[in-house]
């Protein structure tokens, strides 16, 4: 069983990962680290069922059913926004410390590595300075917020966001229409998490009106509009803002191509008639600002703040050209 196919756009890193395992030169921990909703928590899930496969014949059986005892994957809990030191002093080391019950190794996944405490950092670093024999640690982190003391014990795996063209491709390959892949995939900039939601049940489009539709509302009712906005936000704020970043983006895109196949969204032109006189310099920063901040999305930061963080440099966006005309 291949259980590295469906990775999108990784073919080096898991001919990289394969190679551990049929040459069993396999460390105590490893690090799978890049940006987020590229497919690592899917590499470390294959790295680990694969490997457990070769250790135990009828591994698949438990595997299917996600009950393999020599398995465990530690996660934020429902409710929480950081896996906790007791996850790692109470969950982690005790299982650990248990002989494999049918592999050789006892392997733990801990997705959202860069979520953990302080407190739970500091508890794990224990457990990667004297691993059991039998142990391997995956950890699972997006590209900020690892102690360096926990890099260094680490195999680091560093992905990379797939091309636009594998992403199409991928998408293609799940029945989407050539245009519809090819807009996707160039919205969704290399983050396959994205690029499926994106593509669930029409909402490409829905998303591209409601981006329309906020910037024309944040335009026309100032400051008080943006927290309005923000607080209106629902589980697709990420969505939505990385579709609000691509309409300004294009309006930028065009002001320095004149090129409107160039485009995510021809029709973001539409645009340039309401905002006037735009100060591109003014809205490339505020590009520059949402684009950073939206990684925070992944994080532990207040979803509303950062919200109204971004709703804010939205207005200052189209604002500046308000400023402008003056």
């Amino acid at each position: 069983m291949d259980y590295f196919a469906g990775l999108v756009g990784q073919e080096k890193t898991i001919k990289f990962l394969q190679r551990i395992i049929s040459n069993r030169d396999i460390n105590h921990a490893y690090l799978f680290w890049g940006a987020a909703g590229i497919g690592k928590m899917q590499a470390a899930r294959a790295f680990a069922h694969a490997l457990i496969s070769q250790e135990d014949y009828q591994a698949h059986i438990y595997l299917k059913e996600g009950i393999h005892p020599d398995l465990n994957i530690i996660e934020i809990i429902e409710g929480k926004t950081r896996i906790s030191r007791e996850q790692i002093v109470k969950e982690l080391e005790p299982w650990l410390a248990k002989k494999p019950y049918q592999a050789q190794h006892r392997v733990v996944l801990i997705r959202d590595a860069h979520l953990m405490t302080p407190e739970a950092s500091n508890a794990l670093l224990k457990t990667l300075e004297e691993p059991p024999a039998h142990s391997l640690i995956i950890l699972v982190a997006d590209d900020q917020n690892i102690l360096e003391t926990i890099v260094s014990r680490c195999t680091v795996i560093s992905f990379n966001p797939p091309s636009i063209a594998q992403v199409k491709e991928f998408l293609l390959g799940k029945g989407f229409d050539e245009e519809s892949a090819f807009s996707i995939a160039r919205l969704a900039q290399g983050n396959i998490s994205t690029a499926v939601r994106l593509g669930e049940a029409e909402k490409f489009q829905e998303l591209w009106s409601r981006a329309i539709e906020v910037i024309q509302e944040i335009y026309q009712g100032g400051m008080a509009k943006a927290i309005e906005t923000a607080q209106g936000m629902d589980d697709d704020a990420e969505l939505l803002i990385t579709t609000i970043e691509a309409v300004l983006r294009d309006l930028l895109v065009y002001e320095k191509s004149k090129d409107a196949e160039l485009l995510h969204f021809p029709a973001s032109l539409n645009l340039k008639e309401m905002l006037g006189n735009i100060d591109y310099n003014g809205l490339e920063k505020a590009i520059i600002d949402i684009d950073r901040m939206k990684k925070y999305y992944n994080s532990n930061m207040n979803k509303l703040g950062l919200n109204i963080n971004i709703c804010f440099s939205i207005w200052d966006a189209i604002n500046s050209s308000q400023k402008q005309g003056r």
